[in-house]
């Protein structure tokens, strides 16, 4: 059921340990030509309707279109009158920004589907991460700003003819169970029997384990506090000042090889993306382990702190700007902790008792 306004939505923190992003077919979205009237018609009166997930609980006691600054706002209830969704219609009379399909050179891929963004949606995701502060302070969690649900409304049959797609939505799915690699027994074994031995490594380890949830769910500059703590709780020895910290870490040949190993193997999710391979050849990839602790520490610090004055500074909802950090210090957080886990993993006694229990089971 259809029916109010601009909305707050939430996304309720759910744990994925695996996911991949699923969509119908390969698209992009291309950014916009420069502002002109080569795309519009005074015939053209097509609409594009965006359909955003609200997390939390909110029930509006009325619900009525409500139209702001060129867009309108309608929530979506659910039979006992909470808001599930919310949508936010926009004319969409450029054709330039009209959905259209182009045959795919590439093998196995039958077409590609170009998603053109409107302008004018910069302005509305503005106007709905305002919508979802203020509609905190009433149930909401937040708005899943980043897997809208998009249909186009044409208004005559000229546009309908025109239009070779009507709606488009991508998802975060998890793995499939069947296509998950076993991990080894005995790794499985060994930490259970070794666990008694991790009690001084426990809080450490929750540090990545929290980050690595946050990767996943894409809260980026969340990530980079856990990785950080991670590290500072193992080699900063106490020390909280820049230049004590810095001092701290660089002393620490465990970490040094943990940066090195970072920036000899980024890893799929970092190389497979040219925007963030880009990023990280820039950023990363030919700086020494010295200036990396320098860079990590200097990120953590602006990241730590926030004024309304400061131009330039760090917005809780851009998180996709810290990707390719949150992804580079995860991969020297996971070195880290793996060394960590070795005091249970691979502890002779846990070996011994592990093989003694299971060598001839196997």
């Amino acid at each position: 059921m259809l029916t109010n306004a601009s909305t707050g939505l939430a996304s309720t923190r759910v744990f994925r340990s695996l996911f991949q992003v699923c969509c119908t077919a390969q698209c992009w979205l291309l950014k916009p030509r420069p502002a002109g009237d080569a795309g519009r018609s005074a015939a053209n009166k097509m609409k594009c309707k965006y359909k955003f997930k609200i997390n939390g609980k909110i029930k509006p006691s009325h619900v009525f279109p409500i139209k702001a600054r060129g867009a309108t706002y309608e929530f979506e209830i659910n039979e006992f009158g909470v808001a599930t969704h919310i949508w936010a219609t926009i004319k969409t009379d450029d054709e330039r920004y009209w959905p259209s399909i182009t045959k795919s050179p590439t093998p196995g891929v039958a077409f590609h589907l170009n998603i053109k963004e409107n302008p004018l949606m910069f302005f509305v995701i503005m106007e709905l991460r305002t919508i979802e502060g203020l509609l905190s302070l009433y149930g909401v969690y937040s708005i899943d700003l980043h897997h809208p649900k998009m249909e186009w409304i044409p208004e005559n049959e000229q546009e309908k003819e025109k239009l070779k797609v009507f709606n488009y939505k991508t998802d975060i799915t998890e793995i499939p169970d069947n296509e998950i690699r076993p991990t080894p027994f005995d790794i499985i074994a060994r930490s259970i029997i070794g666990a008694d031995k991790g009690f001084a490594v426990e809080v450490a380890l929750s540090f990545y384990r929290k980050g690595r949830i946050d990767i996943e769910e894409k809260r980026y500059i969340e990530a980079i506090y856990d990785f950080y703590f991670l590290i500072e709780s193992t080699y900063g020895n106490g020390k909280f000042k820049k230049k004590q910290i810095s001092a701290e870490f660089k002393n620490s040949k465990i970490l040094i090889k943990s940066i090195m190993s970072a920036q000899n193997e980024p890893g799929s999710r970092i190389l497979s993306n040219s925007k963030l391979k880009q990023e990280y050849e820039t950023k990363y990839k030919n700086k020494s382990p010295e200036n990396i602790i320098d860079q990590i520490i200097e990120l953590r610090g602006f990241l730590h702190h926030h004024t309304s004055k400061r131009k330039g500074i760090w917005h809780p909802e851009n998180q996709d700007k810290y990707k390719l950090d949150a992804l580079f210090i995860q991969l020297i957080s996971y070195n880290v902790a793996f060394r960590l886990s070795e005091v249970c993993v691979f502890d002779e006694e846990v070996i011994r008792t592990y093989q003694s229990n299971f060598l001839g089971k196997l």
